[in-house]
């Protein structure tokens, strides 16, 4: 009986997690890995599965799979043309902004005047005193 009660309070849980999950700030391989966790203890058919991955992942990405002519039939399929698109927008966000998205739109002013942006001085020589 232990088992039997065991097997259900985790099928409960992953339930409870699978209406709550949501990719937030994490990358979409991270959001994919956690989201097979959570599936592993369901029995959900892969267009649910498929609805509920899209419902929590950003709006930009989930505007580009709206974009696609031949739309995944699969939940792995759709995972992975997820990762493609979040690669896809992430090199974007990273030409756009002249460096890595995670240091922030900060190192570059409005309207592209970077003469006056706060910078730290050049560093001055060591003074190697000789002893």
């Amino acid at each position: 009986m232990t088992r039997a009660f065991g097997e259900i309070e985790a099928k409960e849980i992953a339930k409870v997690k699978f209406n709550k999950i949501e990719q937030g700030t994490c990358s979409t391989v991270l959001y994919w890995a956690k989201f097979q966790n959570i599936i592993a203890d369901l029995n959900y058919n892969d267009t649910t599965y498929m609805n509920k991955f899209n419902v929590g992942l950003p709006e930009r990405t989930q505007t580009q799979l709206a974009m696609l002519p031949v739309k995944p039939e699969t939940i792995t399929e759709y995972a992975n043309k997820t990762i493609e698109i979040d690669n896809k927008l992430y090199n974007i966000r990273v030409r756009h902004t002249k460096g890595p998205p995670w240091a922030g739109p900060m190192h570059i002013l409005p309207h592209g005047d970077n003469s006056k942006r706060n910078t730290l001085p050049d560093p001055e020589p060591m003074d190697l005193d000789p002893t």
